[in-house]
């Protein structure tokens, strides 16, 4: 927790508060939505932080973008496909309540 209240300190006037907030939890989230399993999950946030720097920055040089704006977007963007295609949005069969379907539960 102190590193990252430190790197939140040290970033804030360089990169900019959305950036930072952005950087922190897109990937994480990210993340989250896609493995149940904490080893995969860290892996996953730092592919996906880095992912976005690069493409973020990549897209703001080929387009003529501001890099920051454009490292959120990626960011974001990274983060809905992968709420999107989350396996932890299916809904199993048969796990559905009765009273959800509109039916009566007898007693």
């Amino acid at each position: 927790m102190f590193l990252t209240g430190a790197t939140v300190t040290a970033s804030l006037r360089s990169i900019g508060g959305l950036l930072i907030f952005s950087l922190i939890l897109n990937p994480a989230a990210a993340a989250y939505q896609l493995t149940y399993n904490m080893k995969r999950m860290f892996l996953l946030a730092a592919i996906f932080g880095v992912l976005s720097g690069w493409l973020g920055l990549f897209f703001s040089y080929a387009f003529n973008l501001r890099s920051g704006a454009t490292i959120v977007v990626t960011s974001s963007v990274i983060f809905l496909l992968s709420a999107l295609l989350s396996p932890k949005r299916k809904v199993k069969k048969g796990r559905i309540k009765p009273e959800a379907k509109g039916l009566e539960v007898k007693k």
